[in-house]
């Protein structure tokens, strides 16, 4: 699946001289006197030269105090998506797709992802990976069932489309969960979408509420880092402000949203 691109990414990481830590909870990030921030985390504190910010603006609003970010609320919050995923491991494939898109309310999730018909099974040790993934609402009940109770509903659901199924080829079946994935984009989603506004020259944000008129895949992503990378790649790498700069400033601009959107 994606463990060749996050692989690369850590790599590269670790050679730019980079840590990368797992399960830290974030309480809190202040300024930091004489410039920077102060991120306290786990019952530390520790300071940093530059903080990026890719959480949602409910966790934002949550750690970050006003003297950092603003936020103008829009009219109206922003729901995000949260997914249940079913990663199945077999010995032939599923289906010969890399994508089939479900509408039957008898089947639990809502896709089949052929991984293998796009990655080689070579990267796969000879089997074949399959996920299939079920979108709710971030606070629905079915994210909080335990992995036993998700691994029979979805099993019941395989039987249902795929009744000639061995259980015999199913080398395994694990479950994975995140709670808020993506924005739901309604109707005029942009004007609900809150207006953020970073006021400290060492604080930036970049998050999925900025794709405006733009679904969340690989693609939108990079191109939102470019863009970002445009913008400050100057200021992260430690250069001073342009003589008269001002402080404040908005959110990175994105195809298809107002600027300072996120």
């Amino acid at each position: 699946g994606y463990r060749a691109v996050f692989a690369r990414l850590e790599e590269l990481i670790r050679a730019a001289g980079g840590d990368i830590r797992l399960g830290v909870t974030v309480e809190r990030i202040e300024p930091r006197p004489g410039g920077g921030l102060v991120v306290a985390h786990d019952q530390r504190r520790e300071a940093f030269d530059k903080v990026i910010f890719t959480s949602p603006v409910s966790v934002l609003q949550h750690v970050a105090g006003r003297e950092l970010v603003g936020v103008a609320n829009g009219q109206g919050g922003v729901e995000y998506l949260g997914v249940v995923c079913g990663v199945l491991v077999t010995r032939k494939p599923l289906v010969p797709y890399y994508i089939v898109n479900i509408a039957d309310g008898r089947i639990p999730f809502t896709g089949v992802i052929g991984m293998s018909n796009l990655v080689s099974p070579q990267e796969l040790a000879g089997y074949h990976l399959t996920y299939l993934p079920k979108y709710v609402l971030s606070d629905d009940p079915f994210l909080r069932q335990t992995d036993d109770e998700l691994r029979r509903v979805f099993g019941e659901g395989l039987r249902v489309m795929f009744p000639d199924l061995d259980a015999a080829g199913i080398q395994s079946l694990h479950v994975n969960r995140a709670f808020k994935v993506q924005p739901l984009q309604v109707l005029n989603y942009s004007t609900l979408v809150p207006r953020v506004t970073t006021r400290h020259e060492d604080f930036f944000v970049l998050n999925t509420a900025q794709f405006v008129n733009a679904t969340l895949n690989n693609n939108e992503v990079a191109r939102a880092v470019d863009e970002f990378l445009s913008d400050y790649g100057d200021r992260l790498e430690g250069h001073a402000l342009a003589a008269g700069a001002p402080a404040a400033r908005q959110a990175p601009r994105l195809r298809g949203s107002t600027v300072g959107h996120t």
